[in-house]
């Protein structure tokens, strides 16, 4: 079992009639996903800084093929726009971002599960919604440090 293989396969939302796949779906225990359309401050830490896009939260996901699992993630990212210089771009991307997210997968049927922690590295946000990507830097099993893991949020709220 891998931690990340059903977070990597199912993209989880942060609501409760959220469907991240055809298979699975989250339930928020808190959830924030704030954005903002003014894309004029190109330096992270500027005037605007307080207005980019940030997404916290915490939720549970239902995995139909794993129905017994506890699959819980936890994300708390924020916009960092232009921070990250790259190969052909020195100043970085307006999606930069950073944060962490946490993943934990429990199988009572195997009676084993997994932690493992992703830095986050993009996140764009509009509306109630944010889509996110993180590297794993943290993890039981060595084979996962490294792996790309993607994430769509829906901003349900606390309980919703």
């Amino acid at each position: 079992m891998a931690l990340a293989a059903a977070l990597l396969a199912a993209t989880a939302g942060l609501s409760s009639s959220a469907t991240a796949t055809a298979t699975a779906t989250a339930t928020a225990a808190a959830s924030t996903v704030s954005s903002s359309s003014d894309t004029s401050d190109t330096v992270a830490g500027g005037a605007n800084a307080a207005r980019h896009g940030q997404v916290s939260g915490r939720a549970r996901v239902f995995y139909r093929y794993s129905p017994h699992d506890d699959i819980r993630f936890s994300v708390d990212a924020k916009a960092a726009p232009f921070s990250r210089p790259i190969n052909g771009l020195p100043h970085g991307m307006p999606t930069d971002a950073r944060g962490t997210v946490t993943i934990s997968h429990w199988s009572p049927g195997k009676k084993q599960g997994r932690r493992a922690e992703a830095s986050v590295d993009c996140l764009v946000t509009g509306g109630d919604s944010a889509t996110l990507s993180a590297v794993v830097t943290k993890s039981e099993d060595p084979e996962e440090i490294g792996e790309r893991l993607g994430f769509s949020v829906k901003n349900g709220g606390p309980g919703k």
